[in-house]
């Protein structure tokens, strides 16, 4: 027999690789003389951020820098803050990657401890862990013809969003900021935060463009000891190149910020209140592209016999390009030492989680949450509390699973003062593609069995068939066609109407 088959690659975004470093960051922080003594030591972070990272042969390396900053009650009940920067750097080895495998580098905090030896000297030592991500294709070959003579096949027709590719891309953006004069000159920053938004996104000849903007908050002690607050928004407009993308393709972009520095200086009146303020994102772009499968489920061949291969062809169908916004509730406990006055909040991590064993759509996790506030006697405390949340949305998988994988940030924190408790309201900022899944037994490999016996079939057969049952069943069993059962009996469809009596030709 001389024997051909066509077959279609359908390939899914996967894991290659996950590796992991830790580092620790030591350092002895002694302040300058601008700086108060210190009284007591509200908090220590230390936050990294990556500059640059890549890969060059089988090793994958990650170079920025931690952020430790420092923010205590100082010399006249003034809140202080210092900060300091120690460099990162970190690499691992992965071998056999292929050419269009994408990295994913992030850098997370695992722990923080600090000791004030004495008022003008403070001891930090912590921890950060880098870590690793290699994506790439995960292909599943399905067998889509067989165009030989006496060979039939029994298809399944499907569709999926086959997966294009992924790449990374480190981008900087930097614009002068000036503190407005109704606020306070800037002494020391307690906190700063990014929060990029992608607003849209347009592919074409394996480039993605990607607009929106990054907002960037901060949280400073002014020259006076006045807690303020200050926001600026850079707009985003990058191009990332993706291979294989076209205008058809759906993009899955995330934005995460790797680098934010905000180093004042001093204006013509010796106040500082002017900053280059930079800051740099990293895109990941995820690309698909919707293809239609006509695969073969089953196969026989008049003459012959078969080995057939099965495999499992997973399909993926857009539900949802989830983007809004959700506010969820959050009640803190301050029993302890009850706030007079919030000066500032925000959050400082949140993870997120979606359980695919579900068939509703839900994500739910908890935010971490940082309070800057005064006690009753007027002190400055900042305390850590942890707020459930859980987001739910009126989508039920209907023949499959819901595969979602979630961004999360927070837009927005609103806390207000009852006795012990302080009552809170966050906004919430929900992203990716929603895909349910299916699974769909196929044939992989097709090829003749040289070694079975096949069994001569009769030149007409009689057959007493059941309602329900399946024309293509009966074909295989007697080794002829579909087409011919049909013809013979003047039937149509693809399954027997009623019991009665075929005749069954031999093809």
């Amino acid at each position: 027999m001389d024997f051909q088959v066509q077959k279609q690659a359908l390939c899914s975004c996967c894991v290659l690789r996950e590796a992991k470093a830790e580092q620790p960051v030591d350092c002895d922080i002694t302040l300058p003389d601008y700086c108060g003594d210190v009284k007591s030591i509200l908090n220590c972070s230390i936050e990294p951020y990556l500059t640059s990272g890549g890969a060059s042969g089988s090793r994958i390396s990650a170079q920025g820098n931690a952020v430790v900053r420092l923010v205590y009650w100082g010399e006249n009940d003034r809140i202080v803050c210092f900060e300091q920067t120690v460099s990162l750097s970190k690499s691992v080895e992965m071998s056999g990657l292929p050419q269009d495998a994408a990295c994913r580098i992030t850098a997370k905090t695992d722990y923080v401890n600090c000791r004030a030896v004495n008022p003008r000297r403070v001891d930090v030592h912590g921890c950060v862990t880098v870590r690793f991500t290699a994506f790439g294709k995960e292909k599943t070959e399905v067998l889509t013809d067989a165009p030989t003579d006496g060979v039939f096949l029994k298809r399944e027709a499907f569709q999926t969003c086959d997966f294009t590719g992924c790449s990374s891309k480190l981008f900087e953006m930097s614009e002068p900021i000036t503190v407005p004069p109704e606020k306070e000159a800037v002494r020391g920053v307690i906190h700063a935060e990014a929060i990029p938004t992608v607003k849209d996104t347009k592919a074409v000849n394996g480039k993605v463009l990607v607009r929106g903007d990054v907002r960037v908050s901060l949280c400073y002690g002014g020259e006076n000891g006045r807690v303020e607050r200050l926001e600026h928004t850079l707009p985003i407009n990058q191009i990332a190149e993706v291979e294989g993308v076209t205008d058809t393709s759906l993009c899955d972009v995330r934005l995460s910020v790797t680098s934010l520095d905000v180093p004042f200086k001093a204006d013509a009146n010796g106040e500082l209140r002017q900053a280059d303020l930079a800051v740099t994102l990293r895109a990941d772009v995820f690309a698909y592209q919707t293809v239609s499968v006509n695969a073969a489920a089953d196969a026989y061949a008049v003459n012959d016999s078969l080995a057939l291969q099965p495999v499992s062809a997973a399909a993926c169908t857009l539900r949802e390009a989830v983007d809004e916004l959700f506010v969820v509730s959050c009640r803190l406990d301050f029993a302890e030492a009850p706030p007079a006055e919030v000066l500032d909040a925000w959050c400082d991590g949140v993870t997120s989680l979606f359980d695919e064993t579900k068939p509703q759509f839900e994500v739910c996790g908890a935010l971490s949450l940082c309070v800057l506030y005064r006690d009753e006697e007027g002190k400055p405390q900042l305390a850590h509390r942890s707020c459930d949340y859980r987001i739910q949305k009126d989508i039920t998988a209907q023949t499959g699973r819901l595969v979602f994988d979630p961004w999360l940030c927070v837009n927005a924190l609103e806390l207000s003062v009852s006795g012990a408790d302080v009552q809170g309201r966050a906004q919430l900022h929900l992203c990716g593609c929603l895909f349910e899944k299916t699974q769909h037994e196929v044939i992989g490999e097709l090829q003749p069995d040289a070694g079975a016996e096949v069994a001569p079939v009769a030149a007409i057969t009689v057959y007493f068939s059941a309602g329900g049952e399946e024309i293509w069943e009966i074909a295989k069993r007697y080794r002829t066609s579909c087409e011919a059962i049909r013809q013979r009996n003047h039937l149509s469809g693809e399954r027997i109407e009623n019991d009665g009596v075929l005749i069954i030709p031999r093809n």
